[in-house]
């Protein structure tokens, strides 16, 4: 496989500032470049264009998977024989395609990985949040998982499934995750030294945990009434406390972002928002019972 086999998928929304430079990073690579604009209201497709990438326009904004599965059938009609999806706000180092396209000449599906060691100032958040997901995954999975929600992804065409993007929203990153996990002679990590945009608040939308345990659900097991749980809570909005391999995690609804501010222990006293203890022993509790 070479260079030009692999194209570059980028799902972008309303990222006119900063697609120019991941499309012609990429094309200085060597990478052919899709941009999928998902109902952008901005520049994004012209400033796409500019750089040298092809462009798919969704109508309105149809989410993340729909997105991607318009690249993969892009992709597919254009004879390329594998894809990797990377960000479109610039928070993933286009620098990384190399290692990807490495990765897929001897594995059929490459994750990316942004905690090996190679990010600094991850916020806080971030690491609460990836720590409680990847501890999750791999409870229920009995793979371990280095990163539940890194959207740079690679994957050989003949490898897609349909399902990974039958959905809207986040359901391709998780699809993706838990399909590879099951196949792990397959699959590969690769990291992904990803790039913190100073003043952008940092808390995980209530529709990405919601497609993460809609993807968990067919691997989950003894693990169903856990997650349907913490779906429950989620659904209403409701702040809690979770208990997941040992780890205690809290996590507190933003109404006006209708997403949560996700700790744990080591991380309480270094968030930006004021997260006392005190406030923690309102929070309702939910404990994993082992059976």
């Amino acid at each position: 496989m070479k260079h030009g086999d692999a194209l570059v998928v980028v799902p972008a929304k309303n990222e006119a500032a900063r697609i120019g430079g991941v499309v012609a990073r990429s094309r200085e690579l060597g990478f052919s470049v899709l941009v999928v604009s998902d109902g952008s209201v901005d520049d994004t497709v012209s400033v796409a264009r500019k750089f040298g990438a092809a462009v798919l326009e969704n109508d309105a904004s149809e989410g993340l998977s729909v997105s991607v599965g318009r690249g993969v059938a892009y992709a597919r009609d254009n004879a390329y024989k594998a894809v990797i999806t990377i960000d479109g706000d610039g928070q993933h180092d286009p620098e990384t395609l190399g290692d990807f396209f490495e990765a897929l000449c001897s594995h059929k599906i490459v994750l990316g990985t942004r905690f090996g060691g190679l990010t600094r100032g991850i916020p806080t958040q971030k690491l609460a949040v990836n720590s409680l997901g990847a501890n999750l995954v791999s409870q229920i999975t009995g793979q371990r998982c280095l990163d539940p929600s890194c959207g740079m992804r690679g994957f050989h065409i003949s490898r897609y499934r349909e399902f990974w993007t039958a959905a809207s929203s986040y359901e391709y990153v998780f699809n993706t995750l838990f399909d590879a996990l099951g196949s792990p002679n397959e699959m590969a990590w690769c990291h992904v030294p990803a790039i913190y945009h100073p003043n952008v608040p940092m808390f995980t939308r209530s529709a990405e945990i919601l497609a993460l345990i809609s993807a968990a659900v067919q691997s989950a097991g003894r693990w169903s009434s856990f997650l349907k749980t913490i779906k429950d809570k989620v659904t209403s909005g409701k702040h809690f406390k979770v208990s997941v391999g040992g780890d205690e995690y809290f996590c507190f609804y933003l109404f006006g972002y209708d997403g949560y501010l996700i700790q744990c222990e080591w991380s309480l006293c270094q968030f930006e928002f004021t997260v006392s203890r005190d406030r923690c022993v309102l929070v309702s509790e939910m404990k994993l019972e082992e059976k």
